[in-house]
């Protein structure tokens, strides 16, 4: 019980710091899927990207080949 009253203060800093991290971690994990989701139905690894970039540019940027 003695430990949980000696304790050290978490503050706003390291919190943030963790969340950060633990952002990109999810973001690569996510890309990696996602990746590879697209390269075992045969779109392509840039698909998810172009994907993302459709909500800018128009649709038919999805059909040119490459990045």
């Amino acid at each position: 019980m003695a430990a949980y009253w000696n304790r050290k203060q978490v503050t706003p800093g390291e919190v943030a710091y963790a969340g950060v991290i633990a952002g990109i971690l999810a973001g690569i994990a996510m890309a990696i899927v996602s990746m590879g989701w697209a390269m075992m139905t045969g779109r392509g690894a840039w698909t998810p990207v172009k994907m993302i970039a459709v909500t800018v540019l128009n649709r038919s940027w999805l059909d040119r080949p490459g990045f």
